[in-house]
């Protein structure tokens, strides 16, 4: 991608860069500036595609992907405020341009911390998890072609919320079997205690043949992982679930082994010594990386 300083979009001048999101199979890095998503190329910087991502004004806080069909395309679950909301990419190869087209649109019952599509096992998404602040999991189906037409307000029915102290700054959902005829579905909650809660939302089909759990099932918290001293700004799961990364405002990252037991896990894997507060992490291939403050690319 061109330089920060000399690009050819500056995306920027509505406000700050809240999200950042790439889909490198097709050279496209999505970025979320205020309510509007921006579709960039990822290498020239040139700006392919912006919309209204969300209503009322909402900025957008985050964004997951799934990709779908034989043709490439990418469903996007957006996130921001209390709203959550469907979007389809499309883009021939890595060089054609982009449409986004809005599927439909949902209001969570409180701040909505992350939305993740759940892949059905057809090449399709059946449904979206969206965690909220109050530690809870609801589920929005995907559906492009009923409830009133494109971009159509659609249901959240709740699945389950656990009893755990409040989540403050931070939430993230795994869906730890992806090709598995159920749904696992893992939650990780940075709450307002300096802890990050583990959980488990019972399992429900993933093509929807079943019905999903009871609206109340209040399932207990696997794990409280402690040690952080200050508010705890992210939760990333790596792939497949085995680990766990949370930045803090303690200026640290901890690294921690999750079994799929749910069984207590040995001290985390402390990365100190930062200059700042950390506000993200992302896993790697083959190492981990840290944002912190001011910004740097990683």
């Amino acid at each position: 991608m061109a330089p920060l300083d000399s690009g050819p979009t500056p995306i920027g001048a509505g406000g700050d860069v809240t999200a950042l999101h790439a889909l490198p199979a097709r050279r496209v890095l999505l970025a979320g500036v205020g309510s509007i998503l921006h579709a960039l190329d990822s290498e020239s910087g040139a700006r392919l595609a912006a919309a209204v991502a969300l209503p009322a004004g909402a900025r957008v806080h985050g964004l997951r992907s799934l990709e779908a069909g034989a043709d490439g395309d990418y469903l996007l679950a957006v996130h921001g405020d209390v709203w959550v909301a469907g979007w389809r990419l499309k883009r021939a190869g890595t060089d054609g341009p982009v449409t986004l087209t809005r599927a439909w649109t949902a209001r969570a019952p409180s701040w909505a911390h992350d939305a993740l599509p759940l892949p059905d096992g057809r090449g399709g998404c059946a449904s979206v998890a969206v965690g909220t602040a109050d530690n809870a999991v609801s589920l929005a189906r995907w559906d492009e072609g009923g409830g009133g037409g494109r971009g159509a307000l659609a249901p959240l029915a709740p699945l389950a919320r656990c009893p755990a102290r409040g989540v403050l700054y931070s939430m993230a959902l795994l869906d730890r079997v992806p090709s598995g005829s159920s749904v696992d579905l893992w939650v990780a909650a940075g709450t307002a205690f300096l802890e990050v809660a583990v959980w488990r939302v019972p399992r429900f089909a993933r093509r929807g043949g079943d019905p999903p759990p009871a609206p109340s099932t209040v399932p207990a918290p696997l794990l409280s992982l402690a040690g952080h001293t200050g508010s705890i700004h992210r939760v990333v799961w790596a792939p497949g679930g085995a680990r766990l990364a949370s930045a803090s405002d303690d200026r640290s990252v901890r690294v921690w082994a999750v079994d799929a037991d749910g069984s207590p896990p040995p001290p985390p894997a402390v990365l100190a010594g930062h200059g700042a507060r950390l506000w993200d992490v992302a896993f790697l291939e083959v190492s981990l990386e840290a944002g912190g403050a001011p910004v740097a690319c990683v």
